[in-house]
C-alpha cells in the first residue's frame, strides 16, 4: 500500500475527503478539484476541472441531463447561489484506470443526499460524470 489506499485503489478517511495529508496526490487532481470548489461554491474553479464538452448524466443509460460547460455553469451557478452551507464529503473514493468513483454525503438545505457518482477523465479533466443513484439536479 502507498498511503493512497488498499491494493484495490480503495480510500477513505481523511484522504479522501481532501484533509489531511493527501498521499501524494496531485494537486491538479480534477475529480478533488472539483469537490473543493463545490465546497468553496466557486463556479469558476469548478468548471475549470471540467472539458467544454463535459456530458453529465443522471441515468447512465439514457440521453444526458447536462452538456458542455455552459450548461454545468448556469446549473451550478444557481445551486451555489441558492445553498450557502451546501458541503460534499467523500466517504470512500476508488480509482481504476481513467475512473474516480466517489460515494459522496452531500448537506444542502432540504437535508442530506447520499449518493455515488463515476467521473471520467480524460487529458487531465473532467469529462463524463454518472450520477449513479441520484439525479444530477438534486446533488
Amino acid at each position: 500500500m502507498n498511503g493512497r489506499g488498499d491494493k484495490f485503489g480503495r480510500v477513505s478517511g481523511d484522504w479522501a475527503g481532501g484533509r489531511g495529508d493527501t498521499g501524494g496526490m496531485a494537486p491538479a487532481d480534477p475529480v478533488q478539484g472539483q469537490v473543493d470548489a463545490y465546497n468553496a461554491r466557486d463556479v469558476e474553479a469548478f468548471l475549470a476541472c471540467y472539458a467544454p464538452d463535459t456530458e453529465i448524466f443522471s441515468d447512465p443509460f439514457a440521453a444526458p441531463e447536462l452538456r458542455g460547460t455552459a450548461a454545468i455553469r448556469e446549473r451550478y451557478a444557481r445551486l451555489f447561489e441558492a445553498e450557502p452551507g451546501l458541503h460534499c464529503e467523500i466517504r470512500v473514493r476508488v480509482r481504476a484506470g481513467a475512473w474516480t468513483v466517489d460515494e459522496e454525503l452531500v448537506a444542502r438545505s432540504t437535508g442530506a443526499i447520499h449518493c455515488l457518482v463515476a467521473y471520467h477523465v480524460a487529458d487531465g479533466l473532467i469529462d463524463r460524470v454518472l450520477f449513479l443513484d441520484t439525479p444530477a439536479a438534486q446533488a
